[in-house]
């Protein structure tokens, strides 16, 4: 079976949980035993790389702002759960700021458990490179109102056209995508 995976899905990466990771594991290792074929063409790669700052920081932003902070009425302070409270915050508000750091220091080496999958991915697929044939049928494609893609996008008749061009001709892609 061979399967395209589009860049909003290999994005996506960066929001899934542990669990959902495992299993693009078991994608990975179904590719490197060959009981699928993997194709991604020179734009998803590209635009994978190119946006992938974008949408980590979409989710790291929230979570760097988060605050647990409660507000005691004078008379709690007489309880001895009080200074537990207490105690747990700042230990809590520790424990955070060193994920966050540790989380940076792993965005910038590229060293989330994304960043490996993703880049185990683009290790063992087949990449289609575009080219100007491509690029000019694309452009035609968008000129002519043909799916896929955006309105005045060029990406998704990019790719489209990588697929069309430099793919084995009568077998069949599965498309995994989150566009309409």
């Amino acid at each position: 079976m061979r399967l395209f995976i589009d860049t909003n899905i290999l994005l996506s990466f960066y929001h899934l949980t542990s669990d959902d990771l495992v299993e693009l594991e078991k994608l990975v290792k179904l590719i490197e035993d060959k009981e699928l074929t993997l194709i991604v063409t020179q734009q998803v790669i590209e635009e994978t790389l190119r946006n992938r700052a974008n949408k980590i920081n979409e989710g790291l932003s929230e979570f760097k702002k988060t605050k647990i902070k409660f507000a005691f009425p004078a008379y709690c302070k007489d309880y001895p759960q009080y200074k537990e409270i207490q105690t747990t915050q700042k230990n809590i508000e520790k424990l955070h700021a060193d994920l966050i750091s540790q989380i940076d220091t792993d965005i910038k080496n590229n060293n989330l458990k994304a960043d490996k999958l993703i880049e185990k991915l683009f290790s063992v697929c087949i990449k289609i490179p575009h080219n100007d044939d491509c690029y000019e049928a694309a452009k035609k494609r968008i000129e002519l109102g043909n799916p896929p893609g955006k309105k005045g996008s060029m990406r998704d008749a990019l790719n489209w056209e990588s697929l069309l061009k430099k793919s084995p001709k009568n077998i069949d892609i599965h498309l995994i995508t989150d566009d309409k």
